[in-house]
């Protein structure tokens, strides 16, 4: 019985963590039934909210997203410094969301793009690169209010 219950539970916990991992690229969450966010929806989710999450390059950021279009946060890079982020942020005629932000460790660097930002059920996916292809990579994202 309790081998049983162990096959059971293994495969339950594949069928969720295939699901988790299903999501992947823009157009494995597309798939799943996953939509990109409307100019009035990213508007309402990110003005006023704190967004964290990892970066492509396998680090964390945290980041305000003030109602006035200005952001600031903090960045921990991958070897683990603690850095900085701030500027601005809008929403384009697309339904992009566009930074022009500044992000400084020891020196600053601009970051300058526009992208979509994706959910699927309760969860938020940002794109890995711009321009996000069906095969873009997806980084998941925690928005608070």
């Amino acid at each position: 019985m309790q081998v049983q219950r162990l096959v059971i539970g293994m495969i339950f916990s594949g069928l969720v963590c295939g699901a988790a991992l299903a999501q992947n690229t823009v157009a494995e969450l597309l798939a799943a039934g996953g939509k990109q966010l409307t100019k009035e929806e990213l508007k309402t989710t990110l003005s006023g909210a704190n967004v964290s999450g990892p970066t492509a390059t396998g680090g964390e950021w945290n980041v305000d997203w003030k109602a006035d279009g200005t952001l600031s946060g903090t960045v921990i890079n991958p070897t683990g410094r603690r850095g900085s982020v701030f500027g601005t942020w809008a929403i384009d005629d697309a339904g992009l969301l566009c930074r022009d932000a500044t992000l400084r460790f020891y020196e600053s660097s601009q970051l300058k793009d526009c992208s979509p930002l994706y959910k699927l059920g309760d969860q938020f996916y940002a794109p890995a690169a711009t321009p996000a292809e069906p095969s873009t990579k997806l980084l998941p994202r925690s928005i608070k209010r």
